[in-house]
């Protein structure tokens, strides 16, 4: 088998074609673009400065599918991506024929300089190509966009290389190292954790709940204490104890290890569980299935990986956030080195309006506490300090 330096491996992403997806970045290009969203992935080998590529493995197709083997459950499909993936044409042949065996949809994220009728065995097992812009109108297109903290560095990179340039990261910011040309879009996600909190506190039966985060951050900690202060307010107005139990996996791509905590769990009593940890969340779900539990779903409508299981689930509306960021840029506000927050209020958070194994009565319910969270008669916390204070005032 052909093997291919691989840069890095994405288990989950959203960014990369429909659906959730696997994404596969190989090293090297043919290219040298001043805006290059992964300038990193440009050279295999650098004898001019310390931007050699000691992250690459050589590995062959057969290699690759199995390390993404164990999330398979949980994507449509797999992009290979770069770098110029089709500098590597067997290597991507062959791991798709692998991709298309197990029911994955096969795409390639291309610069399109490569002849793609030269090799139509390869475009046999391709799903599709999706093609990079290598140049645009300054006039037409006045933002540039990433989407994540896997596109915190390059589009850094690339945004300091071209002050000129408006830049728009979606779900990460920067602190004091924001550039005057990049706008950070994040999400109040204590509010849509705090909603389903209140669901869980509402639909358990055993009176214990749990949260599994991927790690302690001040980020991860608006998760947390949204949900555990959304049970609390549902235990108040229920009139009983909830208890909430939290674990920490100290990964987000542990999926096996998501599967072994929620195990435990589940087996301790606990009937609903919001797992806030990217991958390792993927094994709480499947725990969910094996256990006939609720989980609740986390950023994205979750439902079409357990449609029996997951209650509900926390959303991050990105789609809506990049849009309403885009329009404000075109319309002439200057956002650059500001923070933007979205919440409930901006259409940034919430849950969705679909949620088929949730009582009609409990949706309504929690709609009434997002009325509440937008008009500001409830504030979420979002740390340990305001959530002492949250449940001083509960009393």
């Amino acid at each position: 088998m052909k093997i291919a330096p691989v840069r890095r491996i994405i288990p989950n992403s959203l960014v990369d074609g429909p659906g959730n997806r696997t994404a596969i970045f190989l090293q090297g290009c043919n290219l040298r673009c001043d805006y290059c969203h992964n300038p990193e992935t440009q050279k295999i080998y650098s004898y001019e400065s310390s931007d050699a590529n000691s992250q690459i493995r050589w590995m062959t197709a057969e290699e690759v599918f199995n390390e993404i083997d164990k999330d398979i459950p949980f994507i449509r499909g797999i992009t290979l991506s770069g770098g110029e993936c089709t500098l590597y044409p067997q290597f991507i042949k062959e791991l798709f024929i692998l991709g298309k065996k197990a029911g994955l949809s096969c795409l390639i994220d291309s610069n399109g300089t490569i002849d793609f009728s030269l090799y139509p065995d390869l475009m046999e097992v391709c799903d599709g190509v999706m093609l990079d812009v290598k140049a645009w109108d300054k006039n037409k297109f006045k933002v540039l966009r990433g989407i994540g903290f896997n596109t915190a560095d390059p589009l850094a990179a690339s945004a300091k290389m071209n002050p000129e340039l408006s830049y728009a990261i979606v779900d990460h910011e920067y602190g004091d190292d924001i550039l005057p040309n990049v706008i950070c879009a994040v999400f109040d996600v204590e509010e849509a954790s705090f909603i389903v909190g209140y669901i869980a506190g509402l639909t358990t039966e055993t009176n214990k709940v749990a949260y599994i985060g991927g790690m302690r951050s001040p980020v991860m900690d608006l998760f947390e204490y949204g949900f555990k202060s959304g049970v609390d307010y549902a235990a108040k107005e229920l009139g009983k104890e909830i208890q909430v139990e939290v674990q920490i996996a100290e990964s987000f791509t542990d999926a096996a290890k998501g599967k072994a905590i929620a195990a435990s769990l589940y087996s301790g009593g606990c009937d609903v569980i919001f797992p806030a940890a990217g991958a390792t969340g993927n094994g709480v779900i499947e725990q969910a299935i094996e256990d006939d539990k609720w989980v609740i779903g986390v950023d994205r409508d979750q439902l079409y990986l357990a449609p029996d299981n997951i209650l509900t689930s926390a959303l991050k509306h990105v789609g809506a956030v990049t849009k309403d960021i885009s329009k404000r840029v075109v319309d002439g506000e200057d956002l650059g080195g500001q923070v933007i927050k979205y919440g409930l209020a901006n259409g940034g958070v919430g849950i969705p309006e679909n949620n088929p194994n949730m009582d009609p009565q409990v949706y309504e319910k929690a709609m009434e506490i997002q009325k509440l969270i937008i008009d500001g008669e409830i504030d979420p916390p979002h740390n340990e300090e305001t959530y002492q204070n949250f449940l001083n005032n509960l009393q």
